[in-house]
């Protein structure tokens, strides 16, 4: 979790103690009530100030967690009981939050489902193995493009894009999936283009969401179940889409790179692609794609020095 302070009326040897102190609270008051939440996304503001009239001091907190922005704002004679009372209001708020993420997600299900259902019983019988068929190479393929997914997601929350927060990986990476099935007939067998086929579709969803304005998407209404249907195919699938983890940690430094340089340098150097497959993925010149790769990875390299890890592979 990343902690952005800034004070009023403080005196600098108050300030680091107060810095301390709000990181001490935060990993005990507030950590257990977003430990449902991918830290990388997570990020608290605070402005702590005394006041200048009376004796008096005023904490206003503000934590960003994917799918909303929290607030808490306490004053007190003294500032760490306007402390507590501000995390423990803003953990409050936090399970509030992730309870209600839930039972979004127990919705969201359901409606995959019935997309799926619909999706797959709009086919000629003969088109559904085939569907099942490229539903089982999508799944191979799920950590890496999660990985992606929350690498861009988290990146554009830095940038300030509102849109970012409205949306989690695992959301995303639903949507690609079933953009990928019902464009099923696209597929190409080749492997490592499919490979590229599949981080294309993704990379124009995150490209679209970064231009889109930060209002949350309501989905379409989900249908019923049909009787006498066998759901085997959207269970199996489903249950691949809720059980895929991400991929391995990206190196360090990664995230703080320019978008280009970073989509780039995972295609290439984590997902596997070539520079040409990388080029039709971004929708670039693969000399770009090659441009790029020689800038990050001097970066990425000096990341790595400064916290003794492994050289970066070039």
């Amino acid at each position: 979790m990343r902690i952005d302070l800034r004070f009023g009326g403080i005196s600098g040897a108050a300030q680091a103690d107060l810095r301390q102190t709000v990181a001490e609270l935060a990993e005990r008051r507030l950590k257990p009530a977003i430990a449902g939440f991918g830290e990388e996304r997570i990020a608290l503001a605070g402005r702590l100030e005394r006041s200048r009239r009376r004796e008096a001091y005023r904490v206003a907190l503000r934590l960003r967690l994917p799918g909303g922005v929290l607030t808490a704002d306490e004053e007190g004679d003294s500032v760490l009981p306007a402390l507590r009372g501000a995390f423990d209001e803003l953990a409050r708020q936090a399970e509030r939050h992730l309870a209600a993420l839930r039972r979004e997600g127990d919705w969201r299900r359901t409606e995959r489902r019935a997309r799926l259902r619909a999706l797959k019983h709009g086919l000629q019988p003969e088109r559904r193995d085939a569907l099942e068929s490229l539903s089982a190479r999508i799944a191979r393929h799920l950590p890496g493009l999660r990985s992606f997914a929350a690498e861009d997601l988290a990146a554009m929350a830095e940038r300030g894009i509102a849109a970012a927060d409205l949306i989690e990986a695992r959301e995303l990476i639903d949507e690609v999936v079933l953009d990928a099935l019902s464009r099923h007939g696209e597929a190409p067998a080749d492997d490592q283009a499919f490979l590229a086929w599949l981080y294309r579709l993704l990379v124009d969803r995150l490209d679209s969401l970064a231009s889109a304005p930060a209002e949350a998407a309501e989905g379409p209404e989900a249908l019923p179940p049909e009787p006498g249907v066998d759901e085997t195919f959207e269970e199996r699938l489903i249950a691949a889409l809720d059980a895929a983890e991400a991929a391995p940690p990206a190196p360090p430094g990664l995230t703080a790179l320019p978008t280009a340089w970073r989509r780039a340098w995972r295609l290439v150097r984590l997902v596997g692609l070539s520079p040409q497959q990388a080029a039709s993925v971004l929708r670039v010149e693969a000399s770009e794609v090659e441009t790029y790769l020689a800038a990050a990875t001097p970066v990425l390299g000096a990341h790595a020095a400064e916290r003794g890890t492994s050289p970066i592979r070039s």
